[in-house]
């Protein structure tokens, strides 16, 4: 080959997808040994934005699957402009803090809470191995999960995710507001009038359009009267209504599996909800 068509050859530019190669996100330690192939999500990133659209997959992170549940159902409009396709083919930008996220982005930055990422994850036994919902029509979850194990995660990836964390940090960096921390028992299960106060909070949640999630206590603590809860986890809210002057609560389960004879989403007396759980984490989206 002659010399000078080598040179030139060296002068194409690559393609915009092979100029820059970054290492997958780390899965948890715990499925280093599953067999895992990387693949490229197939559905598109959004249709549509909402709760049912989740399924925390296999890794212990229910505060923020519960959280991004919150968000998509109080304020799909959050999720939709946190994450946008990047100018690089087969990549995404997303942007935590409440930010828009912009096409073009030079580098990550943790500071402002913008990463980078292809749209390749972790599948085994068929599907992904991490936050996904074969129902749904879209892969925002996924991209949504494996940004935040990038950006927060560090060299762990997934497996930073994988200790749970808390809700309330969770919350804050979805939407970039300020989150409320409200305590529900045992005030709220033994007092009829603290209940009251309680649907109060509840209500100005919904109708404020205020992502809103809920704890359950330990193995062992909760009070009489909660039941088909599964402890230490976190759920989102997803309504309240008065049905014969009895008041009940909307809830979502990001598990998605039937717990405790609960399923996705189902509903409970508020008598029930205040014995439920113990705390109430109130986010307030940044404009």
């Amino acid at each position: 080959i002659p010399l000078h068509f080598v040179v030139l050859l060296s002068l194409v530019p690559l393609p915009v997808s092979a100029q820059r190669v970054e290492p997958r996100v780390a899965v948890a330690a715990r499925h280093r040994d599953v067999n895992i192939n990387f693949k490229a999500m197939k559905k598109p990133l959004f249709h549509g934005v909402g709760a049912a659209d989740i399924r925390q997959g296999e890794l212990n992170n229910c505060t923020l699957v519960g959280s991004m549940a919150a968000v998509a159902h109080s304020r799909p409009d959050v999720i939709k402009r946190m994450i946008v396709p990047s100018e690089r083919l087969g990549w995404l930008n997303v942007a935590f803090g409440g930010k828009a996220a912009r096409r073009n982005l030079p580098k990550n930055d943790l500071a402002s809470g913008t990463v980078s990422i292809n749209n390749e994850v972790a599948f085994a036994y068929g599907e992904p191995l991490y936050a996904f919902d074969a129902s749904a029509q879209s892969s925002w979850v996924s991209m949504v999960e494996k940004a935040y194990a990038k950006l927060y995660g560090g060299a762990k990836g997934y497996e930073a995710l994988d200790h749970g964390g808390l809700a309330e940090t969770a919350l804050s960096r979805l939407t970039g507001g300020n989150v409320s921390v409200i305590r529900l028992f045992p005030e709220a299960a033994k007092s009829r009038e603290n209940q009251q106060s309680l649907w109060k909070e509840i209500t100005h949640a919904l109708d404020n359009r205020l992502p809103t999630t809920l704890l359950s206590p330990a193995r062992g603590e909760q009070l009489p009267g909660g039941l088909g809860i599964f402890p230490w986890h976190t759920y989102a809210l997803g309504g309240a209504k008065t049905h014969s002057g009895a008041a009940w609560v909307e809830l979502y389960n990001p598990h998605c599996s039937s717990i405790l004879d609960r399923g996705k989403f189902f509903k409970m007396p508020l008598e029930e909800f205040a014995a439920s759980f113990e705390e109430m984490f109130v986010a307030n989206p940044v404009p």
